[in-house]
C-alpha cells in the first residue's frame, strides 16, 4: 500500500522506494509512541517523505511538517528526545535502538557507512553528498536505499 501511494506520488519506482524505506525508518524509530490505527500514520509518512524529496529536487529548502512524529535528518537519529511519557525504561530503550542502528551502520562497507553519515548525522542531501563524494545523485540514492535494505533485514533476522 505504501509503495502504491509513494509510485503515485514519486513518478518513479526507485524513488518510490526510497521513500517508503526512509519512512518505515522513521516509523521504526518511534514505534513505541505510536497506537493504532498504524496504516494512517505509515500513509502521512510516507506522504511527507515524497513531498520532502520533491521539495529537495526542486532545490527548496525541505520544510519540517507539524506531525506527531520527529523528522529523522541532522542529529536527531543520536539525540531523539525522550517521548512525552518519559520514564527511565523508554529511555534506556530508546538508547539502545538508536545504538544498535548506529552499530549495523559502523558494520557497513566505508563508502556506505560514510554516505550514511553525511545524510543522518550531518543532514545532507543526495545532491550535497554527491557534489561532495564526486557520483551521481542517483547513485548516492541508491547506496542509501541498499543501507536501509540491510538495516531492515537486520530487524527481520533480530525478529
Amino acid at each position: 500500500m505504501l509503495a502504491r501511494i509513494a509510485q503515485s506520488m514519486m513518478g518513479n519506482s526507485l524513488d518510490a522506494e526510497d521513500a517508503v524505506q526512509d519512512a518505515l525508518l522513521r516509523l521504526w524509530v518511534v514505534r513505541e509512541r505510536i497506537f493504532p490505527p498504524y496504516e494512517s500514520i505509515a500513509i502521512r509518512i510516507v506522504r511527507n517523505c515524497c513531498i520532502d524529496f520533491m521539495r529537495s529536487q526542486n532545490g527548496r529548502e525541505r520544510t519540517h511538517f507539524e506531525e506527531p512524529l520527529p523528522e529523522m535528518d541532522t542529529k536527531t537519529w543520536n539525540h531523539m528526545e525522550p517521548s512525552h511519557q518519559t520514564t527511565p525504561q523508554t529511555v534506556l530503550e530508546e538508547k539502545e535502538n538508536h545504538e544498535w542502528l548506529w552499530r549495523r551502520i559502523e558494520q557497513m562497507p566505508e563508502a556506505q557507512r560514510r554516505i550514511c553519515h553525511m545524510r543522518y548525522d550531518d543532514g545532507l542531501e543526495a545532491d550535497e553528498i554527491a557534489r561532495i563524494v564526486g557520483i551521481q545523485p542517483h547513485s548516492v540514492r541508491s547506496i542509501l536505499c541498499a543501507a536501509r535494505q540491510q538495516i531492515i533485514q537486520s530487524l527481520l533476522k533480530q525478529k
